[in-house]
């Protein structure tokens, strides 16, 4: 069976990609990253929608809280501030990383 990583944002996009993955037959485990700008809730414990949906149709949800990396990027990010503050490339790299260490850790 065909494995893959789906990185959840909390948008659709994403969402509808893991569901299209997993309706393909692919086995898919999705990662959902804590960010530090993330919407508060009054819940600390509350699972955003989007867990909650993909957690639904039976797709393990790996949570990563990326509040500590995400203020060493914010204040030394690998790439540089650009014109404005723009540390997104170096979120999105680390992100990328920790699905790859993701997927070696499931082989």
């Amino acid at each position: 069976m065909t494995k893959a990583i789906g990185c959840i944002s909390g948008g659709l996009d994403s969402t509808l990609a893991v569901c299209l993955m997993q309706k393909q037959g692919i086995e898919v485990v999705a990662l959902h990253v804590l960010h530090l700008w993330r919407p508060l809730s009054s819940d600390a414990q509350a699972k955003p929608r989007t867990v909650r949906d993909i957690e639904a149709r039976g797709v393990r949800v790996e949570t990563i809280d990326a509040t500590e990396p995400d203020l060493k990027i914010v204040r030394h990010p690998e790439h540089g501030f650009g014109k404005r503050m723009n540390p997104c490339i170096d979120c999105r790299i680390w992100t990328l990383r920790q699905a790859r260490r993701l997927i070696k850790e499931k082989e």
